[in-house]
């Protein structure tokens, strides 16, 4: 007779500690499928935003590393993600001419821990020239920067358009012999 209430008490906990792993289980699986939602909404987020999302940190040995790099960043650079993860491969793709600046700039905000902000141009496997301004934060929290990279090339073929034609405007004056002032009431 005791054992038979001894094996009833064993069931009872036997039972009672299954229906609590259900009751975990459930728990996790909600907690899982509201992960891979929150996951799928940040990569069509970051994937549609017209530029690319990344993070990034300096290691204990002074190299860099993305920790983050969003898909976006196959279309600007023309290249496979695969390997603009790395980060030395995003760096070999900066123009000679603005490489050395560029790091400078990386540099001096990873020493001042401050925000990095710089334009830059790179030049695609296709030979095509681009212009990138570079945004990003640094988070102490994490001690990472968060950024953005934007292709600015139509700005600045704006820009470079309108440097030109007031080049042009002050020739033609200079050739023409006049001049030009605006009159303030």
């Amino acid at each position: 007779m005791n054992s038979n209430r001894q094996e009833d008490s064993e069931l009872r906990v036997l039972r009672n500690e299954n229906e609590e792993l259900k009751k975990q289980l459930s728990e996790t699986s909600i907690i899982k499928a509201k992960y891979e939602k929150l996951a799928s909404k940040f990569e069509d987020i970051t994937s549609t935003i017209p530029g690319i999302v990344y993070q990034f940190e300096v290691l204990d040995d002074g190299k860099y590393n993305f920790l983050f790099l969003s898909k976006s960043a196959e279309m600007i650079f023309e290249e496979p993600y695969k390997q603009l993860v790395d980060i030395q491969n995003v760096i070999d793709k900066v123009l000679d001419e603005d490489k050395s600046k560029f790091i400078d700039s990386i540099e001096d905000a990873v020493m001042k821990k401050n925000p990095w902000s710089y334009k830059f141009r790179i030049k695609t496997r296709h030979g095509e020239i681009k212009w990138l301004h570079g945004i990003s934060n640094y988070s102490s929290c994490e001690n990472v920067w968060n950024g953005v990279l934007l292709d600015v090339t139509t700005q600045k073929e704006v820009e470079n358009a309108l440097v030109l034609n007031e080049e042009r405007y002050k020739k033609a004056q200079e050739i023409g012999n006049v001049g030009n002032w605006e009159y303030d009431i």
